[in-house]
């Protein structure tokens, strides 16, 4: 497995940091207060009705709000999964399998984020009714599987960076003893 430029992991890394900092301090906290609930992005799991009871909380400056949020979430899955591949990519892990593997979790991650993004567009479009939207049906299943592969992810490409560096650390120990 190729490592990555610093430069590219840099880059990724710091664009994630940033529209994540955007969201999470400034985007979240909006919409939450225009719209008196938190968004569906930030629940583990939610239902249909759940999503209805927002729809109504928010009016048009709360739509508006969930719109930006919405916007930023569109980079955001891709961000977080090029970040976590990228470092992964570059820890050189002796276990390429087990790399192609958490890879793999990340990915997965990331289209089910972006699987809950659609069910959040329909919600922000509104749509003929709401009640029978089948994306919002199975919205909250994407939004739990999102939860699910996305921390699998982060953990196991941590256990893998960590594994890597034990690895030439016990390589370099090995060749100075020789």
């Amino acid at each position: 497995m190729t490592r990555p430029p610093r430069t590219l992991l840099i880059a990724v890394t710091s664009a994630c940091g940033l529209v994540a900092a955007v969201i999470f301090l400034h985007a979240l906290p909006e919409v939450t207060a225009t719209c008196g609930l938190p968004p569906l992005d930030t629940r583990p799991f939610w239902t249909r009705t759940e999503a209805i009871e927002l729809a109504r909380a928010c009016d048009g400056p709360g739509i508006a709000a969930y719109t930006r949020l919405a916007l930023l979430d569109l980079l955001h899955p891709a961000l977080v999964a090029g970040t976590l591949v990228l470092w992964v990519r570059w820890s050189r892990s002796p276990r390429p399998r087990a790399a192609i593997a958490v890879q793999t979790i990340i990915v997965l991650g990331a289209v089910a984020d972006y699987l809950e993004n659609w069910t959040v567009w329909t919600f922000l479009r509104g749509g003929p009714d709401l009640a029978t939207s089948i994306p919002l049906t199975v919205g909250g299943g994407f939004s739990l599987a999102k939860n699910v592969l996305v921390l699998l992810g982060v953990l196991a490409a941590a256990v893998l960076i960590l594994d890597a560096m034990r690895h030439r650390a016990l390589s370099r120990r090995a060749a100075r003893e020789t």
